[in-house]
This record gives structure tokens, C-alpha cells and sequence, in this order.
């Protein structure tokens, strides 16, 4: 009989700066392809059972909130880094950005 376990195993993925370029075969671009993460979504528990939330960065306030039911609330981006997370969120910088250092 198979048995199931839920992998809790950390993954280092960055807030900043995923530089995807190389791995674009038809980039005829003059700015690198970089993406920031925006959100996360998480899941605390086992394979079978637990609980959902999401992280997510707010473009107005530039600060990191977390989605728990009803419940929200500031958290820092290291809330983010966790070996719960499940999905990521990213979104490509425009190429006003290209400007600032990555």
C-alpha cells in the first residue's frame, strides 16, 4: 500500500529580481526579462487536511499583507519565505525599472 506525505522541504525563490532572460530562445528584447513576486499563496497542514492563505505585496503602499479568512493584517516579507508556500505570484517589471540596479 502507497503511502502520501506532504513535502516540507524549503525552496530559496527570490522577492526581487528573477532574471528569466536566458531562458527566453526568441528574446529580441533590449531590456532583460525580470520578474518581483507580488504574492504567495501557503498551506499549513498535512497532505490531507490544513488551511490556505495568501501573502500579498499592495503596489500602493509597497507593504506585505496576509489573507488568513477573515483576518488581515501587515506582515514583513520574510512571512513570505516559508516552506509552506504552495504558489507564487510574479510580475514582470516594466521597463522604467531596468534603470535601478537589480
Amino acid at each position: 500500500m502507497k503511502t502520501f506525505k506532504k513535502l516540507t522541504n524549503y525552496v530559496s525563490y527570490p522577492v526581487t529580481g528573477l532574471e528569466l532572460t536566458k531562458y527566453i530562445t526568441m528574446s529580441q528584447t533590449r531590456h532583460p526579462i525580470v520578474y518581483d513576486l507580488f504574492g504567495v499563496i501557503g498551506h499549513r497542514g498535512d497532505l490531507f487536511s490544513g488551511h490556505y492563505y495568501a501573502v500579498t505585496k499592495n503596489n500602493l503602499d509597497q507593504c506585505w499583507y496576509l489573507f488568513d479568512d477573515d483576518a488581515v493584517q501587515k506582515v514583513t516579507v520574510e512571512d513570505c519565505l516559508t516552506p509552506d508556500a504552495f504558489i507564487l505570484f510574479y510580475q514582470k517589471r516594466f521597463a522604467a525599472f531596468y534603470k535601478q540596479p537589480l
